[in-house]
């Protein structure tokens, strides 16, 4: 009985672990879920308030992913989201920045403590590891699957802020939409 106890207890533990585990995961493409980057994004903010540091973030969306579902179904789709994952944090290198999936077909990448250069060469390098996955998706331009990159980078003036920070990441992706998709575009 006493080691039956014992088993289910550690069954338990097992379960509760992997269920904090997987709160923190995005179950489609493996890596970190909106609700983590949220709390690291808030983390991040309030220490570069404090430090004068800047922070950076990137917000990466697939072109046209609507249309790549509607060819090949979810499943193909989903498939897509989890190598361009893997792929996008193939790039994200220090232990501090965060690749998370945003909304939907989106990922963000947080990049605490980097100025606007180191910002663009993380972004590009991003932007270039997708081009090299060279996924095929015959609707795009090139024949592949692309991205594109919003990227905004500020030095936290106000604790409130993050949300209007994010924004303006989100500002930058609609530029880079707009310009033709496939490409990067920074602000301010």
């Amino acid at each position: 009985v006493l080691a039956a106890r014992v088993q289910r207890h550690l069954d338990l533990k097992q379960e509760r672990d992997s269920l904090v585990h997987q709160a923190g995961v995005d179950l489609v493409s493996g890596v970190a879920s909106l609700s983590h980057f949220d709390a690291h994004a808030e983390r991040e903010w309030r220490r570069g308030l404090r430090h004068h540091t800047q922070v950076s973030v990137a917000v990466i969306d697939v072109d046209n992913f609507r249309a790549y579902n509607e060819q090949h179904g979810f499943t193909a789709g989903d498939e897509v989201l989890r190598q361009l994952a893997t792929a996008l944090a193939s790039e994200i290198r220090r232990p501090v920045d965060l690749l998370a999936r945003y909304h939907g077909d989106q990922f963000v990448a947080l990049l605490p403590d980097t100025d606007g250069p180191g910002a663009q060469h993380v972004a590009a390098r991003l932007l270039d590891r997708v081009r090299d996955l060279r996924l095929p998706f015959a609707d795009n331009d090139d024949g592949h699957v692309t991205v594109s990159i919003g990227l905004a980078t500020l030095e936290p003036k106000e604790r409130e802020g993050l949300p209007e920070f994010l924004n303006l990441a989100a500002e930058a992706l609609g530029d880079a939409k707009k310009g033709g998709r496939n490409r990067l575009k920074v602000l301010p």
